[in-house]
């Protein structure tokens, strides 16, 4: 399995998972599926992809992957591992942190409020240790690989 990055043609980034990662990235820019991101967003280059032999930790490495920032992926995409936790952290609130933000909002009547905001809906939000998930990721398949 491979989990890849697109550049579209409009510089916006698009993040998949496939099998094939050349018939894929000749499907997105052939335009097979009128629906998809990249059908308006043609041509498209492949700018990132990692191989894995678990598919299991594919498709969660693509879904950690599209939560990201662009300036965590062009990161990524430009081999600068070592900027991926600094720039975790500028975007890392507390669980604490996001509830009392969405306490403000109700209050300043900016939102409406949110029944059962709690911890349940924080943790959706909130993913520790990414840059660490990343490093286990690329630890297991190197030593499947």
């Amino acid at each position: 399995m491979y989990v890849y990055i697109l550049e579209c043609s409009d510089k916006s980034y698009y993040t998949g998972v496939t099998n094939n990662a050349e018939k894929r990235v000749e499907e997105h820019n052939i335009g097979i599926d009128r629906n998809s991101y990249t059908y308006t967003r043609r041509p498209v280059k492949l700018v990132f992809f990692e191989k894995f032999v678990n598919s299991l930790q594919a498709i969660q490495f693509e879904k950690q992957l599209k939560g990201w920032s662009r300036n965590k992926k062009e990161a990524l995409i430009n081999n600068q591992l070592d900027l991926l936790p600094e720039l975790s952290k500028s975007k890392m609130l507390m669980p604490s942190q996001i509830l009392r933000q969405a306490q403000d909002d109700i209050a300043l009547g900016q939102s409406e409020p949110v029944e059962d905001y709690g911890q349940e809906k924080v943790k959706d939000v909130y993913t520790p240790n990414q840059p660490q998930a990343l490093r286990q990721a690329q630890d297991d398949n190197a030593r499947i690989n």
